[in-house]
């Protein structure tokens, strides 16, 4: 019985899912439709061509974002999707993703810190891990007021695993979203931003628990001055534990 359960509980969550994407994806193509058909009901000057192009190709460049990430998503939910352990120094994965993500950080006149020390060397599959650290501090960008800071951790837990974190000083998560967010094509209410799909923090937990983690999500920050000071922004942290690589034939470290 518990095995049908369980089985009955899968298909229930497939048939959401795909029910949820198929409205995702209906909407802008029925938007998409829509505007051309009315752009080429009648002739029009080039510029007006022009600017329903544009909208076009916004309207595919989104589309595109949805579906790589709805079948990143079912990859990873599959038998492919199980990561290729190996060893990942977090140092220079970091220092990857914050000089991709530089152009973003100049724009908005973000700061972002690195905090974390020693040996940042773990167990995981290096191409998930980048795309997750991507996804969270792509987030956070998008959260941040303009000339913010964007801080990216790193600590070691007494567990041989290692704590990452990115946070923000953003406008934060409303307290009765928190524990929906990560579900596929749940979109948080936030305190300013462009919305986005819903699949970024979903595809980063699918990730984490490929690495036998789970994503830990707080707003306000504890320990900020926000958690104290309700006038000021909350921001949102968004934490993993990863484990420590460890050398052949070490013992255990506290």
């Amino acid at each position: 019985m518990l095995g049908r359960a369980r089985v009955d509980t899968a298909f229930a969550a497939l048939r959401r899912f795909a029910s949820d994407a198929s409205h995702e994806l209906r909407t802008p193509l029925a938007r998409l439709r829509t505007d051309l058909e009315v752009t080429l009901a009648h002739p029009r000057a080039p510029e007006a061509y022009r600017e329903a192009l544009e909208r076009a190709v916004d309207e595919t460049i989104g589309l595109s974002e949805i579906v790589s990430r709805v079948l990143e998503l079912a990859r990873l939910e599959s038998h492919a999707g199980r990561p290729q352990l190996d060893v990942v120094d977090l140092r220079d994965l970091i220092d990857d993703v914050t000089e991709l993500a530089a152009p973003l950080l100049e724009q908005r006149r973000l700061d972002i810190r690195v905090e974390g020390v020693g040996d940042l060397r773990v167990q995981g599959d290096r191409q998930l891990l980048r795309q997750l650290l991507w996804n969270l501090i792509d987030n956070a960008i998008k959260l941040t007021g303009v000339g913010d800071r964007v801080t990216v951790s790193v600590e070691a837990l007494s567990n041989r695993r290692l704590l990452l974190a990115v946070a923000d000083n953003g406008p934060g998560i409303a307290r009765e979203d928190l524990p929906h967010v990560g579900r596929p094509f749940f979109r948080a209410t936030l305190g300013g931003g462009k919305p986005g799909h819903g699949l970024g923090l979903a595809l980063c937990d699918r990730i984490a628990r490929a690495h036998g983690s789970r994503l830990q999500i707080e707003s306000p920050v504890q320990g900020s001055p926000a958690a104290a000071d309700a006038s000021l922004s909350p921001g949102v942290r968004v934490s993993l534990e990863v484990s420590r690589f460890a050398e052949p034939g070490a013992g255990t470290v506290s």
